[in-house]
């Protein structure tokens, strides 16, 4: 309690969060790790996936030490993101679009470095005008598992569903994804 009193009076907040708590801190704060463009008719949101919320996630929410560090061993070769897709217009066109394997149009990029996209995994409902795609990207060798992300992360998607081959480009800032609360043990 004085600690946490302290914390408010100092202006200064907990890096860490509890597990049950996580679930709630990220649907209020995940726009923080989110960058949207509208493309043609369709809106697309790019969002990075901590890997506290992965492991909490693979864990259904009931977390230990050990299982937190196992979990962690599977999530940490790689960067996780959810593609959130929107098209009041021309809804059924991108459905089928986005539905085959467009994989090859994701590429990560962290400084001079190029990385292709090793999953896509397209999520879709019937009943909207929204779906998901989860893509997924090879972690770079100098990108420490254990360490804080050292540049923004940018994700391309090559348009050709428009035949523009246009260029989008998804910013990831790496403050925000330092910055984000971790799950306490």
């Amino acid at each position: 309690m004085l600690c946490a009193l302290i914390l408010i009076l100092m202006g200064c907040e907990s890096k860490e969060i509890s597990a049950g708590d996580y679930g709630a801190y990220w649907t209020k704060y995940q726009k923080q790790l989110s960058d949207t463009k509208q493309i043609g008719t369709y809106s697309m949101t790019m969002t990075y996936m901590p890997m506290d919320l992965l492991i909490l996630n693979d864990n259904q929410g009931v977390i230990t030490q050990e299982t937190y560090h196992k979990s962690k061993t599977g999530f940490c070769d790689h960067y996780y993101f959810t593609i959130d897709i929107e098209d009041d217009k021309e809804k059924e066109v991108t459905k089928k679009y986005f539905i085959r394997d467009r994989q090859t149009q994701f590429s990560m990029i962290m400084a001079q470095d190029t990385l292709p996209c090793v999953l896509y995994q397209p999520e879709m409902t019937a009943l909207t005008n929204r779906f998901k795609i989860n893509v997924v990207f090879q972690r770079p060798d100098e990108e420490s598992c254990d360490s804080s992300v050292s540049k923004d992360i940018q994700i391309a998607y090559m348009n050709y569903r428009d035949s523009t081959g246009q260029k989008n480009i998804f910013t990831i800032n790496k403050e925000k994804i330092n910055q984000f609360k971790k799950i306490r043990l």
